[in-house]
């Protein structure tokens, strides 16, 4: 889909306007009304580990991140890498593993801000789709305004457990939204095995090559002894195969053309050959 300049203008309004109520209710709970609690949606700053291993990752594929000496990173860092990404190869690939570096957004009571959206204050009061605790925003606000009905107390004393099932939900879901995407993935391109695709290097490791078909997103593998006529060594520092006669060598963000060998529906996976 593409994303225009109206899409990002909505998306901006309705980013302000869950910090904008997020920052009301912050100053209500600040006040020591008789509604004490909200929700927040909060984004911790990444693992320091986690960062490392990243800038580790974009190094052999020819990109800095920087970071403190402690493995700290700034969104603008961040922001500046996705750029430098956009339109190359490897854009998917990297956005997806800086994407896994980072911490989860959940829901909680109590705020410590949105690292990802550099908001000191957010929570959901209006998305596209339709969360539970936006709901329960909406009855906090109605609740402070005059003639709303009121949240009894007990409901506040609820919202850590509340949001704590909300979280988990939250991460079911994108747990099935993947599985059924990698389902209809490997559906799709049963019937195209023997075809050629254009894909991209998206991991490396003693057993062979995971690639990622450029049109679909789809992941799948090359077998190690399918690689080529040579034996291939893992370089694990290097997140590459190495060939000990040819000295070829296939790398993690390497383009790489490659051909549909096999699609097995129920264990959603994907087997292709380099071409």
């Amino acid at each position: 889909k593409e994303r225009k300049a109206t899409n990002f203008l909505i998306e901006d309004f309705m980013l302000l306007a869950n910090e904008a109520v997020a920052k009301h209710l912050s100053k209500l709970t600040a006040n020591g009304g008789a509604h004490f609690a909200s929700l927040y949606r909060v984004h911790d700053e990444p693992d320091t580990d986690r960062i490392e291993n990243l800038a580790n990752l974009l190094r052999v594929m020819g990109y800095h991140l920087k970071t403190s000496g402690n493995g700290k990173v700034t969104g603008a860092e961040l922001n500046k890498l996705l750029e430098a990404v956009k339109g190359k190869p490897e854009e998917y690939l990297v956005k997806t593993a800086t994407l896994r570096s980072m911490s989860k957004a959940i829901y909680t009571t109590q705020n410590i801000g949105h690292f990802g959206l550099a908001f000191d204050f957010y929570t959901h009061f209006t998305s596209p789709i339709r969360r539970y605790p936006d709901l329960v925003i909406h009855r906090l606000i109605k609740a402070h305004t005059d003639g709303g009905t009121p949240i009894t107390i007990q409901e506040m004393q609820a919202f850590d457990k509340l949001a704590l099932h909300a979280s988990e939900r939250e991460v079911a879901a994108s747990d099935a939204e993947r599985d059924s995407i990698k389902m209809k993935q490997v559906e799709f391109l049963a019937g195209r095995i023997g075809e050629e695709f254009d894909a991209v290097i998206s991991g490396v490791t003693e057993r062979g090559l995971y690639v990622e078909e450029q049109t679909t997103h789809a992941d799948g593998m090359i077998n190690v002894r399918n690689v080529g006529d040579d034996f291939f060594e893992y370089e694990e520092k290097n997140y590459r195969l190495v060939g000990r006669r040819t000295h070829k060598a296939y790398q993690l963000g390497d383009p790489i053309r490659v051909k549909l060998s096999a699609a097995r529906l129920a264990e959603k996976e994907l087997d292709f050959v380099p071409v």
